[in-house]
């Protein structure tokens, strides 16, 4: 008897060795979904301040902001991907060309990202050894929300579902502007003009408009104006536009995910009394 088979649902023999098939090579689609189906948390908290500072003459003068002036997509994707993976990173670095996929890039332009953000004039990076096949990093762009700092959440859909490749830079620096307005309880919604938003961000009118066309068009955002007394205006009324953010970011969904988030942590916390809620 042959002891090398097993049988199949439909009744015929299958050796071990046929059921053991090579599985195929990550893509930026499977590699993100492995990377953050580990991670677990369904997304990831980012500092307020990295998006607006809550005072100074200068609100707008932001991580962000800088990040957008560069031009710096890469870049901004590069840090958001390496905070958000940050939890599983820990003594198991993932290599060049994992970081590549990740970010859906060549691994040079990843390589050339990380030292733009090491460099002194903007230093947001370190990079352990750059050489090493499995670089180290250490954030220092103010996106952790340790201690009493306000946080927003990032929902990982932003990798998981390609929002990552199909959102330029406008449309990365709306979407996350338009998550910390509307993380607050009581915030439906982003009421500011793109005067306003150009203001206190540190963008420009057009970026905004660019980058709230983007997320209308993929059906990430819904918008809607009304009209709101206004005695000093010529009808004595002006228009609002309200915004705000749907899928995958929408508020429910976001709430919905930091609820489950709570109860996981306070069940590691049953398990075992050193972890903090």
């Amino acid at each position: 008897m042959n002891t090398d088979l097993l049988t199949s649902s439909d009744g015929k023999e299958i050796s071990v060795a046929d059921q053991l098939v090579d599985e195929d090579p990550y893509t930026p689609e499977t590699i993100r979904k492995d990377l953050f189906t580990r991670a677990k948390r369904g997304f990831v908290n980012i500092d307020f301040e990295f998006v607006q500072k809550f005072s100074g003459d200068d609100r707008g003068d932001t991580v962000l902001s800088k990040l957008l002036k560069r031009r710096s997509r890469l870049e901004l994707d590069l840090l958001l991907s390496i905070h958000a993976l940050s939890p599983i990173l820990e003594g198991t670095p993932l290599s060049w060309k994992a970081w590549a996929l990740v970010l859906n890039s060549e691994m040079r332009a990843v390589k050339r990202a990380a030292k733009a953000l090491s460099i002194p004039e903007v230093d947001l990076l370190a990079v352990a050894d750059p050489r090493a096949k499995k670089p180290v990093f250490a954030l220092k762009a103010g996106l952790d929300h340790k201690g009493k700092k306000r946080y927003f959440a990032l929902p990982y859909a932003y990798w998981t579902e390609g929002h990552i490749d199909q959102l330029t830079m406008p449309g990365k620096v709306t979407l996350l502007i338009l998550l910390r307005e509307t993380q607050d309880p009581k915030a439906m919604t982003l009421d500011k003009s793109y005067e306003q938003i150009g203001k206190w961000y540190g963008i420009s009118e057009r970026t905004a408009e660019r980058g709230f066309g983007e997320l209308r068009c993929l059906g990430l955002m819904q918008e809607i104006s009304r009209k709101a007394n206004d005695p000093f205006t010529t009808n004595t009324y002006r228009h609002i536009w309200h915004r705000w953010p749907l899928e995958a970011y929408s508020k429910e969904n976001r709430k919905s995910l930091l609820a489950q988030a709570k109860a996981a942590a306070k069940s590691s916390a049953k398990q075992d009394p050193n972890v903090s809620v």
